[in-house]
């Protein structure tokens, strides 16, 4: 006997690769990649993969490029000399994008279509360590159309501020809008080019993945439905990181989270893991089936470079979902993070195959023996 099925996104998750250790001295031994792509910030481990590729022996790469933002320039200088000087010793040349530039996707595409046409099988290293949640939704959006091997990497902050202790010495410094914090302001809401989503005449439905500064949240609410930022109901759905730390950390850091942003009572609320990007993919599918047919979906992605990870898959999947972003004034670099504990990888190695594996979702198979 045989039953007809609906291959379901949940039906692929297992088949997308896991995240684990990278250790570059080891793995990278000797290896030749064609590009090496990461940004230009003002955190610490912006420099920590690249610094360990120029120390693995016999890695190289054709080309290395790095993204430069807007704000915080200054901060961000600080870490360009040495983020260059490890690229003079692992890449034949190097060149920098300006990101906050409106043509930037159209100039990171000719890039990358340019490097596929030269080389066969092209091999990929996209650093996300200091990305912001637009820089790594446009990117995974351009590279999502090749057919490439490649390999996320991701080197894991030791300090992710603010702290427990900084928190609870002064609480008002991170939940009054006006005070640094992490960050300050608001510059503008940026519904996302790359996840533009289908047009609706449906309601609007907001999953909105908390971040630390709530006003940024606040204001992407304000600029989908005004009518919910005054009046929040079912058709927000707060989700909730649950840390990538031990027992006791994680939950000091879920309670702030969920101080600083207050969410109204009786509101949907989920939590999902800030460090496994299928999670991420689970939970939105499951929003998406349960809303899609009632509601025109919309994502605040200001959650962690995992969940955004998941984002851009999800959305390469079902690309009628819009998402938007809201870009901080500026960021404190004095405040965000510190250090390194762990670098990452996710492996996806051949693209073809993992977009073919996407392709057949809500197609029918055949279950046989059942």
């Amino acid at each position: 006997m045989a039953k007809i099925k609906e291959i379901e996104f949940v039906d692929i998750l297992n088949e997308l690769p896991d995240i684990n250790r990278l250790n570059c001295e080891r793995e990278l031994l000797d290896q030749k990649y064609d590009v090496f792509i990461c940004a230009l910030g003002f955190e610490e481990r912006c420099l920590t993969i690249p610094e360990n590729l120029a120390k693995t022996r016999g890695f190289k790469c054709k080309e290395a490029i790095y993204f430069e933002y807007s704000t915080n320039v200054e901060d961000n200088e600080v870490n360009k000399p040495r983020l260059t000087l490890a690229f003079r010793t692992f890449a034949d040349s190097f060149k920098s994008f300006q990101c906050n530039e409106e043509d930037f996707a159209k100039k990171l595409r000719e890039f990358l279509s340019q490097i596929v046409k030269s080389n066969e099988n092209p091999k990929l290293i996209f650093d996300i360590s200091v990305c912001s949640s637009k820089l790594l939704l446009s990117v995974m959006n351009a590279l999502l159309e090749l057919d490439i091997y490649l390999k996320i990497v991701y080197s894991e902050a030791a300090v992710y501020h603010p702290t427990s202790d900084e928190f609870e010495k002064e609480p008002e410094k991170w939940v009054i809008e006006e005070n640094f914090g992490i960050a300050r302001g608001v510059g503008k809401v940026i519904p996302s080019p790359d996840y533009p989503g289908a047009y609706k005449e449906n309601p609007n439905l907001i999953v909105a993945f908390l971040t630390f500064k709530p006003e940024r949240t606040r204001a992407i609410i304000t600029d989908i439905d005004e009518t919910l930022s005054i009046k929040p109901d079912k058709r927000i759905i707060w989700i909730v990181g649950d840390p990538h730390m031990e027992a006791k950390n994680k939950r000091k850091r879920k309670k702030m989270m969920l101080q600083i942003n207050n969410i109204p009572k009786g509101c949907p609320t989920y939590e999902i893991c800030t460090f496994d990007y299928k999670k991420s993919i689970k939970k939105l599918d499951k929003i998406y089936n349960d809303y899609y047919l009632d509601f025109h979906i919309n994502i605040s992605a200001l959650g962690s470079k995992m969940q955004t990870l998941g984002i851009a898959i999800f959305c390469y999947v079902r690309p009628d979902v819009s998402v938007y972003f809201a870009m901080p004034k500026e960021y404190n670099s004095k405040q965000y993070s510190e250090g390194c504990k762990e670098t990452w990888q996710i492996e996806f190695k051949d693209f073809k195959n993992v977009k073919g594996m996407f392709d057949k979702i809500g197609q029918l198979e055949i279950i046989k023996g059942v």
